[in-house]
């Protein structure tokens, strides 16, 4: 896979640009993390990243971890859903790699350990940050097309997981 930047584009103008472009979605969502992981599908959905079927089970994924996050659902039972969701991703014949990269952060976004009893716990971030990373990375990336998009959703959400753990 060969990227190749715009001229003279470097790691500080890209810095500024998803500055502004975060700046630009909080305020348009007005601070809800889960209007801003909506509006990031709908960028994907719009630069042809992902089609309309992906759109909703990414919707749906996102709104599960929503719930997760604000205690409106148990991690678990957010979690299960998700990974089933994901699932159907995989199995489906032409999911595109952005949607999976975006399902995967989504699974990614919940740990699961055991508890001092021996039982199994689960937890989902409350920030929600590596998702709406994976989302903004990807969405960013696509200015480099579809494999700019697979690179940026990756490292949007390894980024937001970090802001997640460190509590950002």
């Amino acid at each position: 896979m060969e990227l190749v930047p715009g001229i003279g584009v470097g790691v500080s103008d890209l810095q500024n640009a998803v500055r502004a472009e975060v700046d630009r979605i909080i305020k348009e969502t007005k601070g809800d993390p889960l209007a801003q992981m909506k509006l990031l599908i709908g960028m994907l959905y719009e630069r042809n990243l992902i089609n309309e079927k992906e759109v909703k089970v990414l919707s749906q994924m996102a709104e599960a971890g929503h719930a997760a996050g604000t205690g409106t659902k148990s991690a678990q039972a957010a979690y299960f859903e998700t990974r089933e969701l994901h699932n159907a991703l995989l199995a489906s014949a032409g999911t595109s790699p952005v949607a999976l990269v975006l399902a995967s952060s989504a699974i990614g976004s919940y740990s699961i350990t055991e508890g001092s009893d021996g039982t199994v716990v689960f937890a989902m971030s409350r920030g929600g940050w590596a998702g709406r990373g994976a989302a903004a990375g990807a969405a960013i990336g696509s200015i480099w097309g579809p494999e700019g998009a697979l690179v940026g959703g990756a490292v949007g959400g390894l980024v937001g997981a970090i802001a997640d753990r460190c509590g950002a």
